[in-house]
Protein backbone atom coordinates (compact mmCIF):
# COMPACT_ATOMS: atom_id res chain seq x y z
CA UNK A 1 0.00 0.00 0.00
CA UNK A 2 1.40 3.30 -0.95
CA UNK A 3 0.25 4.85 2.51
CA UNK A 4 3.13 2.87 4.47
CA UNK A 5 5.56 4.51 2.38
CA UNK A 6 7.81 7.12 3.95
CA UNK A 7 7.85 9.93 2.23
CA UNK A 8 8.64 13.10 4.92
CA UNK A 9 11.80 14.87 5.07
CA UNK A 10 9.95 17.55 7.84
CA UNK A 11 8.82 21.41 7.90
CA UNK A 12 10.55 23.13 4.72
CA UNK A 13 9.04 26.70 6.00
CA UNK A 14 6.51 28.32 8.17
CA UNK A 15 5.17 30.86 6.68
CA UNK A 16 3.09 34.26 8.08
CA UNK A 17 1.18 37.07 6.09
CA UNK A 18 0.76 40.13 8.02
CA UNK A 19 -0.47 43.52 7.13
CA UNK A 20 2.63 45.16 8.42
CA UNK A 21 5.45 42.46 8.58
CA UNK A 22 7.78 44.98 10.42
CA UNK A 23 5.71 44.76 13.06
CA UNK A 24 4.94 41.36 13.52
CA UNK A 25 8.75 40.38 12.90
CA UNK A 26 10.12 42.22 15.91
CA UNK A 27 7.75 40.39 18.22
CA UNK A 28 9.54 37.55 17.16
CA UNK A 29 12.95 38.80 17.48
CA UNK A 30 11.99 40.67 20.68
CA UNK A 31 10.74 37.91 22.29
CA UNK A 32 11.70 34.99 21.15
CA UNK A 33 15.19 36.09 19.77
CA UNK A 34 14.76 34.48 16.16
CA UNK A 35 17.65 36.19 13.68
CA UNK A 36 14.84 37.31 11.10
CA UNK A 37 16.76 39.28 8.12
CA UNK A 38 14.63 42.11 6.18
CA UNK A 39 14.40 41.45 2.62
CA UNK A 40 12.17 44.37 1.61
CA UNK A 41 8.80 44.54 2.79
CA UNK A 42 9.47 40.31 3.78
CA UNK A 43 11.68 39.53 6.85
CA UNK A 44 12.78 35.79 6.70
CA UNK A 45 15.14 33.23 9.10
CA UNK A 46 17.27 29.51 8.25
CA UNK A 47 16.77 27.28 11.04
CA UNK A 48 18.23 24.05 11.74
CA UNK A 49 16.41 21.39 11.78
CA UNK A 50 15.61 19.31 14.28
CA UNK A 51 15.23 16.33 11.64
CA UNK A 52 19.25 16.93 10.50
CA UNK A 53 22.86 17.18 11.90
CA UNK A 54 23.79 19.91 9.38
CA UNK A 55 22.18 23.10 7.37
CA UNK A 56 21.29 23.89 4.34
CA UNK A 57 18.62 25.25 1.80
CA UNK A 58 16.90 22.07 1.79
CA UNK A 59 17.66 20.71 5.42
CA UNK A 60 16.55 23.40 7.44
CA UNK A 61 13.59 25.02 8.21
CA UNK A 62 12.80 28.76 6.96
CA UNK A 63 10.88 31.03 9.01
CA UNK A 64 9.61 33.81 6.99
CA UNK A 65 7.08 36.67 7.39
CA UNK A 66 5.57 38.19 4.29
CA UNK A 67 3.35 41.39 3.72
CA UNK A 68 -0.23 40.48 2.69
CA UNK A 69 -3.54 43.18 2.41
CA UNK A 70 -5.58 40.20 2.60
CA UNK A 71 -6.60 38.41 6.02
CA UNK A 72 -8.92 35.24 4.69
CA UNK A 73 -8.26 31.62 5.46
CA UNK A 74 -5.27 30.99 4.24
CA UNK A 75 -3.79 34.11 3.95
CA UNK A 76 -2.48 34.22 7.84
CA UNK A 77 -0.02 31.61 7.92
CA UNK A 78 1.24 28.29 6.29
CA UNK A 79 3.24 25.29 6.57
CA UNK A 80 5.74 23.91 4.06
CA UNK A 81 6.34 20.07 4.23
CA UNK A 82 9.33 18.36 2.50
CA UNK A 83 8.82 15.25 0.49
CA UNK A 84 11.13 13.02 -1.34
CA UNK A 85 8.16 11.70 -3.49
CA UNK A 86 5.15 14.22 -4.95
CA UNK A 87 3.44 12.03 -7.05
CA UNK A 88 3.13 9.45 -4.21
CA UNK A 89 1.99 12.33 -2.03
CA UNK A 90 -0.39 13.41 -5.09
CA UNK A 91 -1.72 9.94 -5.52
CA UNK A 92 -3.05 9.89 -2.26
CA UNK A 93 -4.44 12.84 -2.28
CA UNK A 94 -6.55 12.17 -5.31
CA UNK A 95 -7.75 8.97 -3.67
CA UNK A 96 -9.30 11.29 -0.67
CA UNK A 97 -10.47 13.45 -3.83
CA UNK A 98 -8.57 16.53 -2.71
CA UNK A 99 -7.86 19.16 -4.82
CA UNK A 100 -4.60 20.24 -5.70
CA UNK A 101 -2.65 23.20 -7.20
CA UNK A 102 0.89 24.14 -7.68
CA UNK A 103 3.88 24.54 -10.47
CA UNK A 104 7.19 22.99 -10.74
CA UNK A 105 10.00 25.71 -10.78
CA UNK A 106 14.20 26.17 -9.80
CA UNK A 107 12.80 26.04 -6.03
CA UNK A 108 11.70 22.12 -6.65
CA UNK A 109 8.30 20.88 -6.90
CA UNK A 110 5.06 22.11 -5.03
CA UNK A 111 1.69 21.18 -4.22
CA UNK A 112 -1.50 23.54 -2.43
CA UNK A 113 -3.94 21.63 -1.00
CA UNK A 114 -6.63 22.02 2.31
CA UNK A 115 -6.54 19.80 5.24
CA UNK A 116 -9.88 18.22 6.13
CA UNK A 117 -10.25 21.61 8.62
CA UNK A 118 -9.45 24.03 5.49
CA UNK A 119 -5.66 24.73 6.81
CA UNK A 120 -3.85 25.86 3.71
CA UNK A 121 -1.02 23.43 3.24
CA UNK A 122 1.85 23.28 1.17
CA UNK A 123 3.64 20.75 0.03
CA UNK A 124 7.48 20.73 -1.70
CA UNK A 125 9.67 18.23 -3.47
CA UNK A 126 13.23 19.83 -3.54
CA UNK A 127 15.35 19.70 -6.77
CA UNK A 128 17.57 16.86 -6.96
CA UNK A 129 20.87 18.44 -6.82
CA UNK A 130 19.33 19.89 -3.32
CA UNK A 131 17.66 17.01 -2.39
CA UNK A 132 18.04 15.44 1.18
CA UNK A 133 18.94 11.88 1.43
CA UNK A 134 15.48 10.38 2.65
CA UNK A 135 12.40 10.35 5.05
CA UNK A 136 13.21 11.20 8.44
CA UNK A 137 12.25 9.13 11.52
CA UNK A 138 9.68 10.95 13.05
CA UNK A 139 9.76 9.64 17.02
CA UNK A 140 6.91 9.42 18.70
CA UNK A 141 6.30 11.47 22.57
CA UNK A 142 6.62 8.71 24.47
CA UNK A 143 10.61 7.97 22.86
CA UNK A 144 11.89 10.26 24.97
CA UNK A 145 14.40 10.33 28.36
CA UNK A 146 12.59 8.75 31.07
CA UNK A 147 14.09 12.02 33.38
CA UNK A 148 12.23 14.48 31.47
CA UNK A 149 9.46 15.67 33.97
CA UNK A 150 10.95 13.73 36.74
CA UNK A 151 13.81 13.79 39.07
CA UNK A 152 16.77 11.59 38.29
CA UNK A 153 17.62 9.26 40.81
CA UNK A 154 21.32 9.41 42.55
CA UNK A 155 21.48 5.35 41.13
CA UNK A 156 23.40 4.13 38.77
CA UNK A 157 24.94 0.83 37.72
CA UNK A 158 28.40 1.07 37.61
CA UNK A 159 30.11 -2.07 35.50
CA UNK A 160 33.98 -2.42 34.44
CA UNK A 161 36.59 -4.97 33.46
CA UNK A 162 40.10 -4.78 31.89
CA UNK A 163 40.22 -6.48 27.87
CA UNK A 164 43.88 -7.39 26.68
CA UNK A 165 43.58 -5.02 23.67
CA UNK A 166 44.49 -1.28 23.30
CA UNK A 167 41.81 1.71 23.30
CA UNK A 168 41.24 1.83 19.88
CA UNK A 169 40.27 -1.27 18.99
CA UNK A 170 37.76 -1.76 21.90
CA UNK A 171 36.34 1.91 20.88
CA UNK A 172 35.82 0.19 17.96
CA UNK A 173 33.75 -2.79 19.11
CA UNK A 174 31.28 -0.19 20.39
CA UNK A 175 31.11 2.02 17.59
CA UNK A 176 31.63 0.13 14.15
CA UNK A 177 28.52 -2.19 13.22
CA UNK A 178 30.84 -5.21 12.11
CA UNK A 179 32.90 -5.20 15.11
CA UNK A 180 29.56 -5.27 17.14
CA UNK A 181 28.09 -8.60 15.16
CA UNK A 182 31.45 -10.10 16.11
CA UNK A 183 30.94 -10.08 19.90
CA UNK A 184 27.76 -8.83 20.88
CA UNK A 185 24.60 -9.28 18.81
CA UNK A 186 23.07 -10.49 15.57
CA UNK A 187 22.41 -7.62 13.94
CA UNK A 188 22.43 -3.75 14.52
CA UNK A 189 22.75 -0.02 13.13
CA UNK A 190 25.71 1.85 14.66
CA UNK A 191 25.76 5.72 13.00
CA UNK A 192 28.79 7.17 14.83
CA UNK A 193 27.59 10.90 14.89
CA UNK A 194 25.42 12.71 17.43
CA UNK A 195 21.97 11.90 17.42
CA UNK A 196 22.92 9.08 15.53
CA UNK A 197 21.36 5.73 15.77
CA UNK A 198 22.44 3.20 18.31
CA UNK A 199 20.29 0.19 17.31
CA UNK A 200 21.59 -3.13 19.25
CA UNK A 201 19.02 -6.06 17.30
CA UNK A 202 19.40 -8.60 20.20
CA UNK A 203 16.28 -9.88 17.96
CA UNK A 204 16.87 -8.82 14.45
CA UNK A 205 14.00 -10.98 13.81
CA UNK A 206 11.25 -10.32 15.31
CA UNK A 207 8.38 -7.93 14.96
CA UNK A 208 10.38 -3.84 14.13
CA UNK A 209 10.56 -2.22 17.11
CA UNK A 210 11.14 -5.02 19.29
CA UNK A 211 14.16 -6.15 17.99
CA UNK A 212 16.21 -4.70 21.18
CA UNK A 213 17.96 -1.47 21.71
CA UNK A 214 15.23 0.02 18.50
CA UNK A 215 15.57 3.92 18.94
CA UNK A 216 18.65 4.59 20.68
CA UNK A 217 20.87 7.40 19.82
CA UNK A 218 24.26 8.40 20.49
CA UNK A 219 24.56 11.43 23.15
CA UNK A 220 28.47 12.33 22.87
CA UNK A 221 31.33 10.32 21.54
CA UNK A 222 35.10 11.42 21.96
CA UNK A 223 37.15 8.57 20.06
CA UNK A 224 38.94 6.53 21.39
CA UNK A 225 37.99 7.51 24.88
CA UNK A 226 34.16 7.39 25.36
CA UNK A 227 31.10 6.93 23.80
CA UNK A 228 27.51 7.51 25.52
CA UNK A 229 23.76 6.76 24.02
CA UNK A 230 20.22 6.18 24.94
CA UNK A 231 19.08 2.97 26.30
CA UNK A 232 15.79 1.79 26.55
CA UNK A 233 14.53 -1.67 28.68
CA UNK A 234 13.78 -4.97 26.95
CA UNK A 235 10.40 -6.14 25.36
CA UNK A 236 9.12 -7.87 28.37
CA UNK A 237 9.58 -4.20 30.57
CA UNK A 238 6.50 -2.67 28.78
CA UNK A 239 5.84 -0.05 31.72
CA UNK A 240 9.40 1.02 31.49
CA UNK A 241 10.76 0.70 27.48
CA UNK A 242 9.23 3.76 25.92
CA UNK A 243 11.24 5.91 28.33
CA UNK A 244 15.20 5.76 27.70
CA UNK A 245 18.04 5.59 30.59
CA UNK A 246 21.18 6.20 29.05
CA UNK A 247 24.68 4.46 29.13
CA UNK A 248 28.38 6.26 28.74
CA UNK A 249 31.35 3.70 28.06
CA UNK A 250 34.63 4.75 29.21
CA UNK A 251 37.75 3.45 27.71
CA UNK A 252 41.19 4.32 29.75
CA UNK A 253 44.63 2.54 29.28
CA UNK A 254 46.06 0.72 31.80
CA UNK A 255 49.96 0.65 32.45
CA UNK A 256 50.59 -2.60 31.16
CA UNK A 257 48.66 -1.48 27.88
CA UNK A 258 45.53 -3.28 27.90
CA UNK A 259 42.17 -1.26 28.55
CA UNK A 260 39.70 -0.73 31.53
CA UNK A 261 36.09 -0.57 29.90
CA UNK A 262 33.67 0.97 32.59
CA UNK A 263 30.31 0.87 31.72
CA UNK A 264 27.96 3.25 33.96
CA UNK A 265 24.25 2.80 33.03
CA UNK A 266 22.52 6.29 34.55
CA UNK A 267 18.86 8.88 33.81
CA UNK A 268 16.67 6.55 36.06
CA UNK A 269 13.62 8.48 37.52
CA UNK A 270 13.56 9.26 40.80
CA UNK A 271 9.69 7.26 42.58
CA UNK A 272 7.93 10.14 43.67
CA UNK A 273 6.59 8.26 46.67
CA UNK A 274 9.97 7.56 47.95
CA UNK A 275 12.80 10.11 46.75
CA UNK A 276 14.92 7.24 47.86
CA UNK A 277 14.23 4.59 45.32
CA UNK A 278 12.92 3.72 42.05
CA UNK A 279 9.10 2.79 40.99
CA UNK A 280 8.71 -0.40 41.14
CA UNK A 281 8.49 -0.57 37.36
CA UNK A 282 12.23 1.05 37.13
CA UNK A 283 13.07 -0.96 39.99
CA UNK A 284 12.79 -4.21 38.12
CA UNK A 285 14.35 -2.69 34.96
CA UNK A 286 17.59 -1.28 37.13
CA UNK A 287 17.37 -4.96 38.45
CA UNK A 288 17.49 -6.82 35.02
CA UNK A 289 20.58 -4.33 33.74
CA UNK A 290 22.23 -5.18 37.17
CA UNK A 291 22.54 -8.59 35.76
CA UNK A 292 22.47 -7.99 31.88
CA UNK A 293 25.94 -5.46 31.66
CA UNK A 294 27.75 -8.29 33.87
CA UNK A 295 26.92 -10.29 30.89
CA UNK A 296 27.73 -8.36 28.43
CA UNK A 297 31.13 -7.26 29.50
CA UNK A 298 32.21 -10.56 30.13
CA UNK A 299 31.27 -11.58 26.78
CA UNK A 300 33.37 -8.57 25.75
CA UNK A 301 36.59 -9.89 28.25
CA UNK A 302 35.72 -13.39 26.24
CA UNK A 303 36.38 -11.60 22.51
CA UNK A 304 39.60 -9.75 23.68
CA UNK A 305 40.96 -11.80 26.07
CA UNK A 306 41.46 -10.64 29.90
CA UNK A 307 44.91 -9.51 31.79
CA UNK A 308 46.07 -12.23 34.24
CA UNK A 309 43.90 -11.91 37.63
CA UNK A 310 41.79 -9.05 35.82
CA UNK A 311 37.45 -9.44 37.63
CA UNK A 312 34.35 -7.32 37.24
CA UNK A 313 33.31 -4.38 39.72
Amino acid sequence: MTSSIPVYQGLGGAFLYSEDPKRLAAFYQEVLGVPLTAYGESFSAELPSADRLFSTRTASTTFAIFKSDKRGRGDIARLNHRVRDLDLVLARLADRGVEVKGPDDDYGRFAWCEDPDGNRVEIWEPPEKDAVAGPIEVVPADKRLATIGATMSSKSIVKSVTVNADRESVFAAFTNADRLREWLCPDCRVELQIGGRYEIYFMPDAEEGLRGADGCRVLSFLPPRMISFTWNAPPPHEETRPQHTWIVIELATEPTGETRVTLTHTGWPRSEEDPGALSDAWSATFAYFENAWTQVLSRLERHFGSPTGSNHH
